[in-house]
């Protein structure tokens, strides 16, 4: 019955949260990215209900839509991003959008490519995850067109944050729907990671620290290495050809807007009625309904409708923001020095090559 009245409250609220006029609206200011082009302002806060066993409790709820702060202009390139805290006491999230090494990264042979995306992965775990008590997952993706309308899209990560692609034909219906990394990071829960298990002599752990780890694999938490956490990434390349008429969408999201019952064919279905809407419209959509199917994490969404290339990264903490900060300030930055020094040390072996002819 308990959960019959949860579910009945989350309907009701997504009914009523646009009437700015209902008594228990208010209106903070937040932050929304529509476009490359344009950034606006908009007031949304919610409260909701929930009815415990015993009593009618209220409880405060603000969605913070926010914008990545090193959004960079796009041209023609229509993205939209949202983020709300959720029952989480704290925002762990951090979402990144960059385009700025895309060409470079083209330049480099597939092997090249995996490469520096593993060594800015490896990087990552050892200056800023070298760290007991907290972590973050990690999700990267790199996506572009082709001059034969071919989608490349190189996905990266470590832990349960997903990317997903989703392709509407002419008419705006699904005509395919996939998550980009083919495997998350979390095993059952009978197979969670623990330090508990016998045999085990966690080293410089702390008491207040959580004994389990619902992950394999983050970047930090390095208390579970001793019982089989991993740092390295899974890379995932994909070539898909796709009608110059259909419109493509890729979208990077936390484990929070599948944590309920939001999945797959729920997030494409929702793409596809509202293809109408900016991009940044349907992030706040699928934040909601991520919401009202039950989740109560931290929810962070970039929608990307393509046309040029585009890269994005989410890094989702847990035990604290420390990592997912870090992350989300040093990611891009070593990933465009891994880069150059691949083709620096490529110019010079060509060079000394030509000189010995």
């Amino acid at each position: 019955m308990l959960q019959r009245a949860q579910v009945a409250l989350r309907q009701r609220f997504s009914s009523m949260q646009l009437i700015w006029r209902n008594q228990f609206i208010s209106a903070p200011k937040v932050c929304t990215a529509i476009s490359s082009y344009q950034i606006h302002t908009r007031s949304m806060t919610q409260r909701s209900y929930y009815w415990s066993f015993w009593n009618k409790i209220q409880k405060e709820r603000i969605y913070k839509f926010q914008h990545p702060t090193d959004y960079v202009k796009l041209i023609n390139q229509e993205t939209g991003v949202a983020e709300i805290q959720g029952d989480r006491s704290t925002q762990e999230d951090v979402l990144k959008l960059s385009s700025n090494h895309i060409e470079e990264f083209k330049k480099l042979s597939p092997e090249e490519r995996t490469q520096a995306l593993e060594e800015t992965v490896a990087e990552m775990q050892n200056k800023y995850g070298n760290i007991n008590g907290q972590g973050s997952t990690l999700c990267h993706i790199n996506a572009w067109f082709d001059q034969e309308n071919r989608l490349h899209t190189y996905t990266t990560y470590v832990g349960d944050s997903s990317a997903y692609l989703v392709i509407l034909n002419d008419k705006n219906e699904v005509f395919s729907a996939e998550r980009l990394n083919k495997h998350l990071h979390n095993p059952p829960n009978d197979q969670r990671l623990s330090l508990d298990d016998p045999g085990v002599n966690p080293f410089e752990t702390n008491m207040a620290f959580s004994s389990t780890l619902a992950l394999n694999r983050t970047i930090g938490d390095r208390e579970f290495e001793s019982v089989g956490l991993s740092h390295a990434p899974n890379i995932e390349m994909k070539i898909t050809p796709i009608p110059t008429t259909f419109k493509t969408y890729v979208l990077l999201a936390c484990d929070g807007l599948t944590e309920g019952s939001c999945n797959l064919k729920v997030i494409s279905d929702t793409i596809a009625k509202n293809s109408h809407l900016s991009p940044d419209k349907m992030a706040e959509k699928l934040v909601l309904l991520a919401y009202q199917y039950g989740s109560n994490d931290n929810i962070s969404i970039a929608v990307m409708k393509l046309g040029n290339a585009i890269s994005a990264s989410i890094f989702d903490g847990h035990g604290g923001n420390k990592v997912s900060m870090d992350l989300g300030k040093y990611f891009y930055p070593t990933l465009e020095q891994k880069i150059q020094s691949i083709l620096s040390r490529r110019e010079l072996i060509f060079s000394g090559y030509k000189n010995r002819i």
